[in-house]
């Protein structure tokens, strides 16, 4: 039995946000979904600094309730109590203390976090957390491409958009590699396509990787009293993470096929090979669907676009405040 923090990454529309249902269902495990505490931190260590505890944890107390959770006033005063009494204010180290009181909250023994493209994080959170356990749960790429553009079957061809999120499976996955060796103990990788084909037989291996017990109630984490799900502003589901209050379908594996052209199946094929094909998912086209020429334009179209929201929204200031955070980060 670990009582050590669990942290749960993935590109998004991989199935983080069910297997962290069924951690939640967990006797022992409180799951945070996205939090999104790694952009929070420089916020942090300002708010820590300036005593402003109050404002940390209605920050945190927020994203709890993006998933129906509501933290009553007695908690969050008990909390901001703890954090002023602390000797140092070091922005991680507090954030796992609201964690720790927000496992307690919820009658649990340990905490973990759901954090979309989180992986990229790990190595400075190893530093204040070397026991931390990580899971990665990825998916085909050319099925995440194709659910995060959302286009029907029968919609024109979005290049640009496929080579953006190829781009970014491909990153994540290569970055997973170096996570892989730097704590092969504390890293565990599944595939989504054997997960929802023998979702008992792989939350066994999840648990034995967190060092837990299996719980059978985790495969009914839709018969949960506040599923562990997104919410909209007015308290209902998120239309697209419906699928986290129903039990486990395998019907999604392949659906890629039938959204994905020809060519936007080469673009992700192209970008993703070497990554996916580690993980066991193999090309279906010879690259010949989309020659070099369109490639290239598609590539200019993409940078273009880059280039112009960098423009339009300011971003040489998110450049600087994501440098701070890395600095945050590091120093920690």
């Amino acid at each position: 039995m670990s009582n050590a923090p669990i942290y749960l990454v993935s590109v998004p529309r991989s199935g983080a946000t069910l297997l962290g249902a069924m951690l939640n269902s967990h006797k022992n495990i409180a799951m945070f979904n996205e939090p999104w505490f790694s952009y929070m931190l420089p916020k942090f260590e300002s708010l820590c600094r300036r005593g402003q505890a109050k404002s940390l944890v209605n920050d945190l107390n927020n994203a709890a309730g993006k998933f129906g959770v509501t933290l009553d006033t007695e908690f969050t005063e008990n909390v901001i109590a703890e954090i002023n009494g602390l000797n140092s204010f070091n922005p991680i180290d507090v954030f796992v203390l609201f964690m720790s009181r927000y496992a307690n909250r919820m009658g649990k023994r340990r905490w973990g976090i759901k954090q979309p493209f989180g992986i990229f994080y790990v190595p400075q959170l190893l530093k204040r957390l070397p026991d931390l356990k990580i899971l990665h749960i990825v998916r085909d790429p050319r099925a995440t491409v194709a659910e995060r553009i959302g286009k029907e079957s029968d919609e024109g061809e979005d290049l640009v958009n496929v080579l953006k999120f190829s781009r970014s499976c491909s990153k994540m996955m290569r970055f997973a590699n170096h996570v892989r060796q730097l704590n092969p103990e504390n890293y565990c990788e599944l595939r989504y396509e054997d997960f929802v084909s023998a979702p008992e037989v792989y939350l066994n291996k999840v648990c034995e990787c967190v060092g837990e017990d299996y719980d059978p109630g985790m495969l009914e984490y839709y018969k949960a009293e506040n599923p562990y799900v997104p919410r909209e502003k007015d308290g209902s589901p998120v239309q697209t993470h419906l699928t986290v209050i129903t039990p486990v379908n395998a019907g999604y594996i392949g659906v890629w096929k039938n959204l994905l052209t020809l060519r936007e199946i080469a673009i992700v094929e192209r970008v993703c090979h070497q990554a996916m094909v580690q993980r066991g998912y193999y090309p279906i086209t010879c690259g010949k669907e989309i020659d070099a020429i369109l490639y290239l334009k598609t590539a200019v179209q993409f940078w273009w676009t880059q280039i112009r929201s960098f423009v339009k929204h300011g971003s040489f200031e998110r450049i600087l405040y994501k440098f701070r955070n890395g600095l945050v980060l590091y120093h920690n």
